[in-house]
């Protein structure tokens, strides 16, 4: 998989809002102005969303959107660009070794 940018970061956590919410805000102190959090399907996005957004006023899914946090499932993401991304939960059962799999990646 070809991938341009800074290196990828990992992070395990046992309570993964918490941490989403610590990377996110740390995100917006580099100055990115927009973030996706990528889910595997739009069941897992909406429980996301509602973790965060207590945490950091999350936006859902709008037709216009400038600048802020994201919450979307993988296949509304094709052709979007974001300044910062967190792939949630991207454990092999979410995302099998297959072709479909990675081309979603």
């Amino acid at each position: 998989m070809i991938r341009h940018g800074k290196e990828v970061a990992f992070c395990k956590t046992e309570k993964p809002e918490q941490k989403t919410a610590t990377i996110i805000e740390e995100i917006q102190k580099r100055g990115y102005d927009t973030t996706a959090v990528i889910c595997r399907n739009e069941k897992e996005a909406e429980e996301v969303r509602q973790q965060l957004k207590p945490l950091l006023g999350v936006e859902g899914e709008k037709e216009e959107f400038k600048k802020g946090v994201m919450v979307l499932p993988i296949q509304l993401t094709k052709g979007l660009e974001f300044d910062a991304v967190i792939l949630w939960n991207p454990d092999e059962r979410a995302y099998e070794e297959n072709e479909g799999d990675a081309k979603l990646l």
